[in-house]
């Protein structure tokens, strides 16, 4: 993640924003997964930025 960090800050984008979700295995989700912000726990991350 912080190679991605990296290179979107080193190409002039900045107000990097995360989003996160699942957070379990594929095979054990009954439900749907909680969308929370941030990185770093979850499997999926969506990186919303400027430029």
């Amino acid at each position: 993640m912080e190679d991605a960090v990296s290179l979107l800050n080193a190409s002039g984008f900045d107000g990097l924003f995360f989003t996160q979700t699942i957070f379990r295995d594929m095979k054990d989700m009954k439900d749907l997964e909680p969308v929370l912000p941030g990185h770093g726990q979850g499997s999926f991350v969506v990186i919303r930025t400027g430029k």
